[in-house]
């Protein structure tokens, strides 16, 4: 089976990827809590593969495949306290000490170069 993983890189990347997620969870009846639910449509005959952008935990609960990688926490930090925060695991997140606001050049040879 395939399996797929998400990568959002920067704050734009790492919206993107929630909101794509938050999508996913809807699809595949999966919670805010990573429990999935019942076919709450029976009559849809739709093949369902949770396990291609999800990971299914020895507890029953399904964790996205994603990781995000900024160097200003401020907006991993917003995924972490939003709604689906606890849908990711903490292995999921990476940031550096200082934002490069935006600055391509800043990141990659200044402070934060270790995490590119």
């Amino acid at each position: 089976m395939k399996e797929i993983i998400s990568i959002g890189i920067g704050q734009f990347g790492i919206r993107t990827t929630e909101d794509m997620f938050k999508e996913f969870t809807d699809d595949h009846s999966i919670d805010t809590q990573g429990v999935r639910r019942a076919n709450e449509n029976p009559e849809n005959n739709q093949v369902d593969f949770p396990h291609i952008f999800f990971e299914e935990t020895e507890d029953s609960k399904y964790r996205p495949r994603a990781f995000f990688l900024d160097t200003d926490c401020q907006a991993i930090d917003n995924v972490r306290s939003g709604h689906f925060g606890k849908l990711f695991t903490i292995d999921s997140y990476t940031c550096g000490k200082q934002s490069a606001a935006g600055n391509w050049a800043k990141a990659y040879y200044g402070e934060n170069s270790e995490l590119i």
